[in-house]
């Protein structure tokens, strides 16, 4: 049996110096984003204050260093390694195909859907009112992911023009921490400021932590655009699967339903919550939360197969229109083309003016308005009792 050895260096905390300090708020002064324990860690490993530790994978006959390497690098970087000692032998199968990973039994991820409640699930309105998904995530169609984007949001009960005092951001409720994995807010600004609300909150009023990743540049960016929103959350979904296969905890064939419930728990709560509900453990530390979070994302997933006409599938909402339409070159062009004087020019904004121009018989406004909102109000039921059927 081969086996491979790899080597580690390893750098831990060192004592923070003033200097390191002052450093530091040098870097950050000029648009930086260091901390002084990153200053002094720094130091040490350039005066070779480090140590290594020693992996060593065995492998099956025929297996390569090459092969080794990757698993080896996949598992190192998703943290996996974290709590061995050093010089300890990691007894790895290594596929002979380098992109095989170990499989995992799906009968054990968690069915949550009874944990999740009536009131917060996701109805047809919801789904109609969603942007639609950019694309597929693994083993996910843009229908799907669109269906867990509208089941997270229904679940925030969050606008999207809204941050919480908790620091949570717009309409899918996305954490500080969830916004630094999205790649929105700068590496290491969480660690930076802790976890303490009002910090986190006045954390993000300063455009400096911002990467300005899909225009986010600034949390009045981000709250004043609900399409930066979508993306981060989608790439929350996809950023939880692909950690997920690549550490062996899915195989990816898991059925839509499984991999919609861990994507959508794993986005809010991390990749690691994500693996222990794979195992069938609810993670102690989140307990009936997580397995809302798990039971939405199933919901979700059900819900478009079961309950979402397919004429409303793959449909993209409509850009919003207002504005758009420069009212005087069109007063102009109507008066032109009318043949007399005599015919007044339609008044776009009031309907009342149009219909009595039209008919030649004055309309009473209140009258009027209040028929379309009789009519609204009929639309309303119509839309209520489609969706108390669809259930």
């Amino acid at each position: 049996m081969p086996s491979f050895t790899f080597n580690v260096p390893e750098f831990v905390n060192v004592a923070i110096t003033e200097a390191d300090i002052a450093e530091a708020l040098r870097v950050n002064t000029s648009g930086g984003n260091v901390t002084a324990q990153q200053i002094a860690n720094q130091r040490s490993q350039s005066s070779g204050g480090s140590r290594v530790k020693t992996y060593v994978i065995e492998g099956p006959p025929g297996s390569t260093k090459e092969q080794a390497e990757k698993i080896f690098q996949q598992q190192l970087a998703l943290g996996q390694l974290k709590s061995l000692n050093i010089g300890e032998t990691v007894n790895q199968q290594i596929a002979k195909v380098a992109t095989a990973l170990p499989k995992v039994d799906t009968s054990t991820i968690i069915k949550g859907t009874a944990s999740l409640a009536d009131t917060a699930k996701m109805q047809l309105g919801d789904f109609a009112r969603q942007t639609q998904a950019k694309g597929s995530i693994a083993g996910l169609d843009i229908d799907q992911v669109t269906g867990m984007m509208a089941q997270t949001s229904k679940i925030s009960g969050q606008a999207a023009t809204t941050v919480s005092s908790k620091g949570l951001v717009g309409k899918y409720a996305i954490s500080p921490q969830q916004l630094e994995e999205a790649g929105l807010l700068k590496p290491g600004t969480v660690q930076r400021f802790g976890t303490n609300p009002n910090q986190l909150v006045a954390m993000l009023q300063s455009p400096k932590v911002w990467t300005g990743k899909n225009g986010a540049s600034s949390l009045d960016a981000v709250l004043g655009d609900s399409k930066i929103q979508d993306l981060a959350q989608q790439s929350l979904f996809a950023g939880t699967l692909d950690k997920l296969k690549a550490s062996g905890q899915i195989t990816g064939t898991e059925s839509a339903a499984q991999l919609a419930g861990l994507a959508t728990a794993g986005a809010k709560f991390g990749t690691d919550a994500a693996a222990q509900l794979a195992k069938g453990v609810v993670p102690p530390n989140l307990g009936a939360e997580a397995q809302k979070l798990l039971a939405a994302g199933q919901f979700a997933v059900d819900a478009v197969a079961s309950k979402i006409p397919s004429a409303m599938k793959g449909v993209q909402s409509a850009a919003k229109a207002i504005g758009t339409v420069n009212r005087q070159a069109l007063n102009t062009a109507m008066t032109s083309i009318l043949p007399s004087g005599k015919i007044p020019v339609p008044s776009y904004e009031n309907p009342a003016a149009i219909i009595g121009a039209a008919t030649g018989t004055p309309v009473n406004a209140n009258a009027l308005q209040q028929i379309a909102q009789n009519a609204q109000g009929i639309a309303q039921q119509v839309t209520q009792q489609v969706q108390n059927t669809l259930g």
